[in-house]
């Protein structure tokens, strides 16, 4: 990034967030932490076939691994990879089952394909996020050691706690990330694989094996764009893990007659080990950031500035954005009535890298008007994507100008289609311009 771009984006931010970042993808944590539970459940069934108990806890870990696909049907893969060793360990009993409980909790997919259609389902869950989207999302893979290229990674180096330990630049620990966090899912396939070729009846062996593989099946949410986020989404679960893959390692690199260790010893040296790496080698997206949150828990180091419309508050890291929005928010209050449709969009249609949709959430009673709420690049802003019809048929637009310096080396630069901008030029009427942030307009018609 040139020191003109780079100025003029330090200036925007003005040390404070360019947006809301550091917020979670609650779907996804929610759809890890069924899988893992359900992996739980299922390999305590594996454990202990003769207990009565087993066939309940196989049929809880079907059921959770169904939820686990509810929350994102992309943790399929996962899923599948993990299921298989509980499978190949069972009889028929436990693999019915897990096959009964698993049809149980993704059953209600069944309900969304009978009433969104089929079509609309494969279209906007799959082919859009997974093929479409890929190209205004994506970050160079591994990402470069020498800068950060991610857009909101940039906006959140730029207020930064200072940290008492020397480090590596963030872009060179995020890249140090990227092969740890493949590494881990290596050693816990290696390990496993290795203790259950030993040992077909190793429980810890098929423990290790059924979460790398678990591990791997996440992996490709880190490599769709690799930074810090995606990559704390999977290192979740590899990395946890990854202090009982080194004691199994130590393990069996010990010959039979060697004298026993203490394994609390090992197991203390294990954890210090991976506590170490994250706290002195990679601290700016794990120790820093979690001291960071809990000293703003405490208000120290808390820029937030609360943007409210009744009882519904946001909280936003720009003093100009909360400013603006006040009084827009005043002005679509006294204009609107409940039931008339609302479009949060960018300033300029053709290029749609994020979308300030919180402002859904200050507004319950005016449903949203398109179904691009995040407005993902090369997808809302296809030739054929119907955004042009959706804001035409909207009563209400908010368009932005925060996202106008999105800067990122991927297609989310590039422009698409002109129609929903020509659509707002001739169909709406500007109720007022705030802070040449946004604007807000009303259907001239209605």
């Amino acid at each position: 990034m040139g020191t003109d771009r780079r100025d003029t984006l330090r200036r925007d931010l003005a040390g404070d967030h360019r947006a809301s970042i550091g917020l979670t993808a609650l779907a996804w944590v929610g759809a890890v932490a069924f899988g893992v539970w359900g992996l739980t459940m299922g390999l305590r069934a594996v454990r202990d076939q003769s207990d009565p108990r087993s066939g309940r806890r196989m049929l809880l870990g079907g059921l959770l691994f169904g939820l686990a696909l509810l929350f994102r049907l992309d943790l399929v893969v996962a899923v599948g990879l993990s299921g298989s060793v509980l499978w190949l360990a069972v009889d028929r009993r436990l693999r019915t089952r897990l096959l009964t409980g698993l049809a149980a909790g993704s059953a209600p997919y069944l309900v969304h394909l009978a009433t969104a259609g089929p079509g609309n389902v494969i279209r906007r869950m799959v082919l859009d996020p997974v093929v479409y989207l890929r190209g205004g999302r994506r970050l160079p893979i591994p990402p470069p050691p020498d800068h950060l290229a991610g857009f909101l990674q940039r906006a959140g180096e730029l207020r930064a706690l200072d940290w008492p330990v020397p480090t590596l630049r963030p872009a060179t620990q995020l890249t140090v990330w990227f092969f740890f966090l493949i590494f881990s899912i290596a050693a816990l396939l290696l390990v496993g694989w290795r203790r259950l070729r030993v040992d077909r009846s190793s429980y810890r062996g098929r423990v290790l094996l059924a979460v790398g593989l678990f591990s791997l099946g996440i992996l490709p949410q880190a490599l769709q764009r690799t930074d810090s986020t995606h990559f704390a989404w999977v290192s979740c679960v590899p990395v946890a893990l990854l202090p009982t893959a080194i004691i199994e390692w130590s393990r069996s690199r010990r010959p039979s007659p060697a004298p026993r260790r203490d394994p609390r010893s090992t197991s203390l040296a294990a954890g210090a080990v991976v506590i170490a790496f994250l706290a002195f080698v990679i601290p700016r997206y794990t120790f820093h950031s979690f001291t960071d949150y809990t000293l703003q828990t405490f208000g120290i180091h808390r820029q937030a500035f609360k943007i409210e419309r009744g009882d519904r508050i946001f909280y936003y890291g720009r003093p100009d954005v909360a400013s603006a929005l006040r009084p827009l928010i005043r002005e679509l209050d006294a204009i609107s009535e409940p039931g008339q449709t609302l479009l949060v969009g960018t300033a300029d249609l053709r290029k749609t890298p994020y979308s300030d949709a919180f402002l859904y959430y200050l507004f319950p009673e005016l449903p949203p008007a398109t179904y691009y709420i995040e407005m993902d690049p090369g997808v809302a802003n296809a030739d054929d994507s119907g955004l042009a019809d959706e804001v035409r048929d909207a009563d209400f637009l908010v368009l932005s100008r925060v996202w106008d310096e999105w800067d990122e080396p991927n297609d989310s630069r590039v422009f698409g289609s002109d129609e929903p901008n020509r659509v707002v030029e001739e169909e709406f009427c500007l109720v007022g311009d705030y802070e040449h942030l946004y604007e807000l307009y009303r259907h001239c018609d209605r």
